[in-house]
């Protein structure tokens, strides 16, 4: 009797410590993943909330950002609340999206709207 006892804990002693072990590896991956979020490369979206096109642009995102959050930091820039930005970043038209690589060297643009396939394609060709 003290033996089934004794075997039924070590069994589940052992079940345990292999569910914790389990756990604290699923978050050590969720720690690389944060700390691997500073080296993504970055896409930043040029437009307006008045625009029909940015406005569409701004669902793709959010879709990008929901479903593909490890591929790209997504930033945004409303035209109309920093005008500045417009020149300083040589926006002819809107939306214009920006991919910059992990060290902010600007690797390639892209002018109007711009669909998730799309995107991911060109993620894929950048490297990103």
């Amino acid at each position: 009797m003290k033996k089934k006892y004794l075997l039924g804990t070590i069994l589940l002693l052992a079940s345990l410590v292999f569910a914790i072990g389990l756990f604290t590896k699923d978050a050590s991956k969720d720690d690389q993943k944060i700390a691997s979020s500073k080296d993504l490369g970055r896409l930043l979206e040029v437009g307006s909330n008045s625009c029909a096109s940015c406005q569409a642009m701004n669902k793709v995102l959010e879709e990008l950002k929901l479903n593909h959050p490890s591929r790209v930091r997504i930033e945004k820039i409303d035209i109309f609340k920093q005008k500045e930005a417009m020149s300083s970043l040589d926006v002819r038209v809107i939306p214009t999206q920006i991919f910059y690589d992990k060290n902010e060297k600007e690797i390639f643009r892209h002018e109007g709207y711009f669909s998730l396939t799309e995107i991911l394609t060109k993620l894929d060709e950048l490297g990103i």
